[in-house]
């Protein structure tokens, strides 16, 4: 049996799930969950958000700066707070986090007056939570890793033992498809730019859910559908039971 802070909260996120659409919450967050409860400890919850070179275009469209998306507003102002004012009648405690990660490959990674700029629009958005004390923000490599990330030496040497033909076949159909009309996300050729996404991802997934974790132990609100974490379990096969769908996807779109 359940604690009721658990059933309640989960409730909540049930409901914002089915609005959200994508994976299910698995009943591993409904254990994890409790677990905390148990042990008088706040949930960590992680959202990560990826600040890519694709913002360039919205950057030069604004002049060098960067206006808020309707999305991006919502984000911190609606969507988030509702969350933790769920949790807290729930009589549950959280604890959010949210890291700003780079792309793997260089040529994927914005410009670092870009990126700053971003950063700080974003970080304006979070005051309110951050100064509340309901949310950290974090730059993932600078204030978390310590540098950059590493791909798996194992999976970068032979990621054909680690993910089916088919996966890997429509993964890097994705890619060419996309070089056609962005040139840039190219940088040793496809093949080879995938055989590293997927050994870092899979890298990713380890060190989250490793002991020692420098995130600790966690539930996972994405910004990205499921798929984008299907590398994260080839060292953790558990991974996507973390994941918890209950924020609007991809806010810097809207």
């Amino acid at each position: 049996m359940r604690f009721r802070g658990t059933r309640k909260f989960m409730s909540y996120l049930r409901e914002r799930n089915s609005l959200v659409g994508g994976l299910k919450i698995d009943e591993w967050v409904d254990a994890w969950v409790d677990e905390r409860i148990a042990r008088g400890e706040p949930l960590t919850v992680l959202t990560q958000w990826c600040i890519s070179r694709n913002l360039e275009a919205r950057f030069a469209s604004g002049g060098g700066g960067f206006a808020p998306a309707k999305g991006e507003r919502d984000l911190f102002s609606r969507d988030m707070p509702r969350i933790i004012g769920a949790a807290e009648g729930a009589g549950v405690r959280l604890s959010w986090l949210l890291t700003l990660n780079r792309p793997y490959l260089d040529s994927w990674r914005a410009g670092r007056d870009t990126e700053l700029k971003y950063e700080a629009m974003l970080q304006k958005l979070a005051e309110p939570l951050v100064d509340s004390g309901h949310l950290l923000v974090l730059n993932w490599e600078e204030e978390v890793l310590g540098g950059r990330p590493r791909p798996d030496p194992a999976v970068l040497a032979n990621p054909e033992n680690f993910v089916s033909p088919k996966m890997i076949e429509q993964r890097l159909a994705w890619l060419k498809e996309r070089a056609r009309f962005e040139p840039w996300t190219v940088e040793n050729g496809p093949e080879e730019d995938l055989r590293f996404k997927i050994a870092c991802e899979a890298e990713e997934g380890r060190l989250l859910t490793a002991p020692g974790s420098p995130v600790g132990d966690f539930i996972l609100m994405p910004l990205e559908t499921a798929e984008q974490y299907d590398f994260f379990v080839l060292l953790a096969p558990d991974f996507k039971k973390r994941l918890a769908m209950a924020l609007p996807l991809y806010p810097w779109r809207s």
